[in-house]
């Protein structure tokens, strides 16, 4: 999705659709943004970014800070924020908060620090690196891609070599 200019922006284990086969998809475009046919999009055509007007943003408990924070240009960035969260409920067990002083901590701390990920420092490590605060500083999903650990615990992962 990504490699067609399409921000998904409600990323959420809820929206991780599992087949017979055992084939993970990601459903509900609902949010999504296309940035090569957005309106406010900047003169660069190789920019990745999309005003922040263009932007409906998805669940409050896996949002990225940028989309909270009304920053002028939003970015592939939150779907990888997103993502993180995802991964470290379904790592730790534990449901991300709606509000309240957990889910501005969430925002504001490292990962690793909020929550326990056991026997895996390298998971956490990465996870922290999607879940940064500031979205230029997030890693790629080449990073998430080509971490072995992350990708031997989430198999789904494979599958999105074709966003």
């Amino acid at each position: 999705m990504h490699k067609h200019g399409i921000m998904h922006l409600d990323i959420k284990p809820e929206n991780f659709l599992v087949k017979a086969d055992n084939t993970v998809k990601l459903g509900d475009f609902g949010h999504s943004v296309n940035f090569l046919k957005s309106r406010k999009r900047t003169r660069s055509k190789h920019t990745s970014e999309v005003s922040i007007n263009d932007v409906d943003e998805g669940d409050c408990s896996y949002v990225a800070p940028e989309l909270l924070d009304f920053q002028p240009k939003v970015s592939f960035k939150a779907d990888i924020f997103s993502l993180g969260l995802t991964l470290t409920e379904a790592l730790t067990g534990n449901m991300m908060p709606k509000n309240g002083q957990l889910w501005l901590k969430i925002r504001t701390k490292k990962i690793t620090s909020i929550f326990d990920f056991p026997n895996d420092k390298a998971i956490g490590k990465i996870i922290n690196r999607m879940c940064t605060r500031k979205a230029d500083q997030r890693c790629t999903l080449v990073d998430i891609l080509s971490h072995p650990k992350l990708l031997k615990k989430f198999n789904f992962l494979h599958g999105l070599k074709n966003i």
